[in-house]
């Protein structure tokens, strides 16, 4: 399964190192992770394990807004009765294997969330992951396996690579998988990857964070690098 984009994945990105570039945001956290010795992503690491037992043992809505605003950076998800009834049937919508429209339009927002609930299954479906993804999905396999409908995305630089724009420029016409399956199909994919790449299918997380480095800076050099433009005046 994706056997191509792995390849190119250990061979182009995996060897980098990410956790310079990995912001310290564990400012009010719901846990305490003080041990200096670790790195910045361990320490994330130890946050995503840490909290996911206390939610398991003590679920609320505060955690639930603490993770999506204050450590994932929405702002913008704001506390209200509809927000509320969604993220307390969480759990019931992952159970479920596929979710409804209104949680997949908000799938960044959501999965920061399903990703503390249960981090050996779930992970966060950002815009920037998924910008990974497609575009290696895409160079290794063509429009011959679905893609992944992207969120809209922060990122400055990803903005100036629309990929849909790329996709219809080569002529090959491109299938999405469809919201409601979307997330668990990625959260599968992200356990296989990690599997080959880290040994260790109960770490999606590895895989998607990973993703999400190299989007800006890797992924874009390795754009530029495959795409030829001739225009005719």
């Amino acid at each position: 399964m994706m056997e191509k984009v792995i390849q190119q994945i250990k061979e182009n990105f995996l060897a980098i190192n990410i956790d310079s570039k990995w912001e310290n945001i564990l400012a009010n956290s719901p846990v305490t992770i003080s041990d200096d010795t670790l790195s910045r992503k361990e320490k994330q690491i130890m946050l995503k394990h840490k909290l996911s037992e206390k939610m398991a043992h003590e679920r609320s809505l505060e955690t639930d807004y603490w993770i999506i605003r204050d450590w994932g950076g929405i702002k913008g998800f704001r506390k209200n009765p509809e927000n509320d009834a969604l993220l307390k049937q969480l759990p019931d919508f992952l159970a479920d294997g596929k979710l409804p429209k209104e949680v997949f339009e908000r799938i960044s927002s959501f999965s920061k969330v399903a990703s503390f609930l249960n981090p050996k299954l779930y992970a966060i479906y950002d815009s920037r992951v998924i910008f990974s993804l497609n575009w290696l999905i895409f160079k290794n396999y063509g429009n011959s396996k679905k893609l992944f409908p992207q969120p809209v995305g922060r990122n400055t630089n990803l903005a100036k690579y629309h990929l849909d724009t790329v996709f219809e420029l080569s002529g090959k016409k491109v299938e999405y998988h469809n919201g409601e399956d979307a997330y668990h199909e990625y959260c599968s994919l992200m356990r296989h990857f990690s599997q080959e790449l880290f040994q260790n299918a109960n770490k999606p997380y590895e895989t998607e964070m990973l993703l999400f480095q190299i989007a800006p800076d890797a992924i874009i050099e390795d754009i530029k690098n495959s795409i030829r433009l001739s225009i005719s005046m």
